[in-house]
């Protein structure tokens, strides 16, 4: 057989796979694509032609992740809005409470650290007699949101973006009637930062005055909850709100807001997966957080104000066009609502241990009658913490000086709004530590701990 019949006959088995390819996609023609008398040139760049068109359709059609149009942020964030029961137990189970635990957080100015997510635009004037800082005037346009939750005082705003459009953030205010340490929006600063700077997973939260244009009036919240029509041409200013610049990701939940989001309860803390080091290692982490909880006098520690974020995703192979799907490859477990820690700027308050003394346990201050529930509810009462997790809390927390202390309140504005000197702030947060360093907790593995027993 010579080498062209040989040749021949291939392309003609090949062609007619390529045939049977093209008719299953309806593209083919009337004439056929092959004939013995065909020159070998013209069958060989047919099929090729053939081939090339065949191969396009086929990953058109086909619907394997590789393929696909990537994914929007909305499909994944309605994904993870409602995953089984199952699933959200294991994407828990590998949540970590530190994101950035091995920042050295001396070397941390609290400006730069807003300035990661706020931006050049916001730039605090240190007044070096006071100690305080200004905040800077920003305009928004407003924008009705019938979805806003809570109790606070808050509304939707379009924010001019570095592209040329509008970001829409959530604002946090207190009105010219309510002196700002009784509006949370003090202590959602304190906490939320203080968070980040301790290496924990949170959202930024960043003091303005705030100019806002076709605000309905001067306490949107009041109009059905922010959700009244703009009045257009009015201007209504703030001198105290925050911008809110959410962490990136996708909130966890296994079930509708009924009427407050699922959260995440305290006792769900004691699910963890990896080597038996592992989950040692992740449980005291979430100790440390659950002390820092307490280290802010958090008195609304419920589960709806705790949540589990998904930061790394990816599309998993069942997953189609109709019904994406998806796994979890990163998340934290996080408080996402700071309203009622730091006590209303009460210093007495402030100055009440994180933790006592109680035999060879150290049981922590946070009590039923403050923070509400019971058992059960997801609140976790008379919090007991390991030596490891005081240990490593106090590691985190020593490393922040007295010059961050002071920027931190300064920002804040704590000394003028509290009647209490920043100074003496400062001190009486250096007096709450030293009472914690005194306490002699149990070992992890003696079981004694919130979340070292079942």
């Amino acid at each position: 057989m010579s080498f062209g019949l040989w040749l021949g006959d291939i392309i003609f088995l090949v062609n007619l796979s390529t045939w049977s390819c093209l008719h299953e996609h309806n593209i083919t023609d009337k004439k056929s694509i092959y004939t013995k008398d065909t020159k070998m040139k013209k069958i060989g760049v047919l099929l090729l032609l053939s081939l090339s068109a065949c191969q396009s359709w086929t990953t058109k059609s086909n619907l394997s992740a590789e393929n696909r149009e990537p994914a929007s942020k909305k499909d994944e964030s309605s994904y993870f809005k409602s995953v089984s029961d199952q699933e959200r137990d294991e994407i828990i189970k590998r949540s970590h409470a530190f994101k950035n635990e091995d920042r050295q957080i001396s070397n941390v100015r609290i400006q730069d650290l807003l300035a990661e997510k706020c931006g050049p635009d916001y730039k605090y004037t240190h007044n070096a007699e006071t100690g305080e800082y200004s905040w800077p005037t920003v305009t928004c346009h407003y924008k009705p949101d019938s979805d806003l939750t809570g109790m606070s005082s808050k509304f939707k705003c379009d924010f001019p973006s570095d592209k040329g459009d509008t970001d829409t953030r959530k604002v946090k205010y207190s009105t010219s009637a309510v002196n700002p340490t009784s509006s949370e929006v003090l202590e959602v600063f304190l906490g939320s930062t203080l968070s980040k700077l301790m290496g924990f997973s949170a959202a930024t939260y960043c003091p303005v005055q705030l100019v806002c244009k076709d605000c309905p009036g001067s306490d949107p919240w009041s109009r059905n909850r922010s959700s009244a029509a703009p009045e257009v041409g009015s201007t209504q200013k703030f001198n105290y709100a925050l911008v809110e610049f959410k962490q990136k990701g996708f909130e966890v939940n296994s079930r509708p807001p009924n009427p407050k989001p699922q959260g995440l309860a305290w006792e769900e803390l004691r699910k963890v997966s990896g080597s038996a080091q592992e989950q040692k290692e992740e449980l005291i982490d979430r100790e440390v957080w659950m002390m820092f909880i307490h280290f802010l006098r958090h008195y609304d520690a419920d589960p709806h104000n705790q949540k589990v974020l998904c930061t790394k995703t990816k599309e998993k192979s069942d997953s189609s066009e109709a019904s994406r799907k998806y796994s979890c490859e990163e998340s934290y477990v996080l408080t996402s609502d700071f309203g009622l820690s730091y006590p209303r700027g009460y210093v007495f308050i402030w100055d009440e241990p994180v933790a006592e003394q109680k035999g060879d346990e150290c049981i922590g201050t946070l009590k039923k009658g403050l923070i509400g529930g019971a058992p059960g509810t997801g609140i976790i009462l008379g919090t007991s913490f390991s030596e490891e997790a005081r240990q490593k809390f106090l590691k985190q927390i020593e490393q922040i000086t007295d010059g961050q202390w002071k920027e931190l309140y300064g920002i804040a504005q704590y000394g003028s709004l509290t009647h209490i000197s920043i100074d003496n702030w400062v001190e009486t947060t250096r007096r709450k530590i030293q009472k914690l360093k005194k306490l002699n907790c149990p070992a992890f593995d003696t079981g004694k701990s919130t979340l070292s027993h079942n």
